[in-house]
Formats: structure tokens, C-alpha cells, sequence
């Protein structure tokens, strides 16, 4: 079973169609109006996964940086999908399920160079 399968199996569960249906965080960024014009720094984009972690996946208290290993966290394999379906959704992107190897997932940081390298 693939990665995108996983999701759809998912986001059904939810009452959506697909993962194309899916923004946990604002559902209209695939607007081509939204979609992003200026460049943004890696650390500014692993500053909002870990946003994003702190605000959905982890309990208050828990210190979340960049440089956090996601395995610390203890997050699950479904975690780990939503915040594959965050960056995808904020940043109008579509990852490969070659480029979610530990080495580009393993931190917020991590991610974060692989989409920033992704978006240059």
C-alpha cells in the first residue's frame, strides 16, 4: 500500500474524497490566487510544521523545535501523514513517496530543507 493510499484511506474516513479535498489548516490555499509569489526561508518553513505540530499533534507543554527528532515526539504513522498533508497543502506541493525517507522527515528541519529545495 502506498503512502497516497494510506491518505485517501484516511481522509474517506473523514467524509472526503482525497487527499486533494484535504487542508487542515486553511482549505482555500489551493486557489491560484494563494498560491505562493515570494520565496521563503527554510527556517521559516520548518517554524511552521512545528507550529503546526505544537497546534495539532502534540500535547501543550511539549517542546517542539526545529531541530526535534519526530521520533522524540512519539508521533504515529498517521501523524506523520498529516504533517506530510500540512506541507503539502501549504506549500502547493506534491511529494513523492521516494522523498518521505527518514533522512528528509526526520526532523522539522529536515522537511523543511526538502521543501525549501523543493520550492527553488
Amino acid at each position: 500500500m502506498t503512502l497516497t493510499q494510506i491518505v485517501n484511506d484516511k481522509l474517506i474516513l473523514k467524509g472526503l474524497d482525497n487527499a486533494s479535498d484535504y487542508s487542515p489548516i486553511n482549505p482555500t490555499l489551493k486557489h491560484p490566487a494563494l498560491r505562493m509569489t515570494t520565496p521563503i526561508s527554510s527556517s521559516a518553513i520548518a517554524e511552521n510544521i512545528c507550529f503546526f505540530i505544537r497546534s495539532h499533534l502534540v500535547a501543550s507543554g511539549i517542546e517542539v523545535t526545529p531541530a526535534t527528532p519526530l521520533e522524540r515526539l512519539g508521533l504515529d504513522s498517521f501523524s506523520l501523514i498529516e504533517i506530510i498533508l500540512f506541507v503539502e497543502r501549504q506549500y502547493q506541493l506534491q511529494l513523492s513517496d521516494e522523498a518521505l525517507s527518514q533522512e528528509n522527515i526526520c526532523s522539522s528541519e529536515t522537511l523543511a530543507n526538502y521543501v525549501h529545495q523543493q520550492l527553488s
